[in-house]
């Protein structure tokens, strides 16, 4: 069942991506960029004013479409990428575990370039993110626990969920080979609970622009 839902939610997200890249009015000279890169995650939490944040590392891949506007230097960015990150993250009463985390991020942003010569670009772009958690697992002691089961988190699973405002900038060689640094920072609340929690990343890598 939970394979499924995932499975339709991607299904929607790739949908959805490949509507927004048709809508009339856009300029016919889209590019499709892929890339991969290193991924930095936060998940903070926060109760009774005492907070803890976990961190995670890991990496990122996949693929954006930029589509040009009838605006100078401004176009429509989407895209779907996966990312995969690990932790160790120190529990109380129980001692240091091992965190991993898999999602599926669907960005739509504008992004506005400026060429400085026709060999060199600089450009960024801002707009939402969508976020789907795939999959997570916290293991201590040969014992693994799905972070997302309800059931055995107790009220404080995390929601697979999330609406992030993302950011990013970077330069772009012969029309082609793209250096790319940016960060998420998640709107809603990812726990179930009592105990609030918000995720946020910051990434860095590179792309290739067809």
């Amino acid at each position: 069942m939970m394979k499924q839902t995932i499975k339709q939610h991607f299904v929607a997200a790739v949908a959805l991506l490949a509507a927004a890249v048709t809508l009339p009015g856009l300029d016919a000279a889209a590019q499709v960029s892929v890339g991969a890169g290193y991924l930095s995650g936060r998940l903070k939490e926060s109760q009774g004013g005492i907070s803890m944040t976990t961190a995670t590392d890991g990496i990122y891949v996949g693929f954006s479409y930029r589509v040009p506007l009838n605006v100078h230097g401004l176009s429509f960015e989407p895209g779907v990428f996966y990312g995969y990150g690990v932790g160790t993250p120190d529990l109380q009463g129980i001692g240091v575990a091992d965190l991993n985390l898999q999602d599926l991020y669907v960005p739509f942003r504008l992004r506005i370039d400026s060429p400085i010569s026709s060999k060199f670009d600089v450009f960024a772009s801002a707009g939402p993110t969508l976020g789907l958690g795939l999959s997570g697992e916290i293991r201590s002691m040969g014992v693994g626990v799905n972070l997302y089961d309800s059931s055995i988190m107790e009220g404080s699973a995390l929601k697979r969920f999330d609406v992030l405002f993302g950011a990013e900038a970077g330069f772009m060689l012969w029309n082609h080979l793209q250096l790319r640094l940016g960060f998420d920072l998640g709107l809603l609340d990812v726990e179930e609970g009592a105990t609030k929690a918000k995720r946020s990343s910051v990434h860095v890598g590179v792309a290739y622009a067809f």
